[in-house]
């Protein structure tokens, strides 16, 4: 079986430096990314685009390449032909580790679409199930790391509940949305 992989690298160039213009910097990661994507048409080949420093190294010189995180995300939707799969890498490595990253993707046996690497290690974006919701109130708080594996749930602090007011108790623990 033929496997016909195109690998889009342009992202790595562009970093967060004082005075980058970030509108230019988008249109350096994203205009590349799209004459590919309508160039490889229906070819039926597999598309990666690579960034460094955008998923799990907030604290970095990444989020000029994060815009390039969206469009994949996007392309998943309106080209399923393309496969497209987003890795970020460490930008702490050398070129001969990024290269590696890159060789542990394509002998991956998974079809994981979007995966970040950090000391040599790969991470794939996950959900995993939590214990049940305790009885006393929680909130998911954005982690003080900035990294997504630390977040848990921690105790709500509960205002005083009045004669005029009301509380709500919500046991299905799913959000509800109505239109206003």
């Amino acid at each position: 079986r033929r496997s016909d992989r195109v690998v889009h690298l342009a992202a790595l160039d562009v970093r967060d430096n004082e005075g980058t213009d970030p509108l230019g910097a988008q249109e350096l990661v994203g205009r590349p990314a799209l004459a590919l994507v309508q160039a490889l048409g229906g070819s039926g080949a597999e598309l990666w685009l690579v960034t460094s420093g955008v998923k799990i190294f907030p604290d970095t010189k990444g989020s000029l390449q994060a815009p390039l995180w969206g469009f994949g995300a996007g392309l998943g939707f309106e080209n399923p032909e393309l496969h497209c799969r987003l890795i970020d890498l460490d930008p702490g490595d050398s070129y001969v580790a990024h290269a590696a990253a890159l060789l542990g993707e394509a002998r991956s046996p998974d079809r994981e679409n979007r995966v970040a690497w950090s000391d040599g290690k790969r991470h794939a974006e996950r959900l995993r199930p939590i214990a049940a919701p305790r009885r006393d109130p929680w909130e998911l708080r954005p982690p003080t790391t900035g990294r997504l594996e630390d977040l848990a749930p921690t105790a709500a602090q509960q205002a005083a509940v009045g004669p005029t007011d009301v509380l709500i108790e919500d046991h299905a623990g799913r959000p509800k949305f109505t239109d206003a």
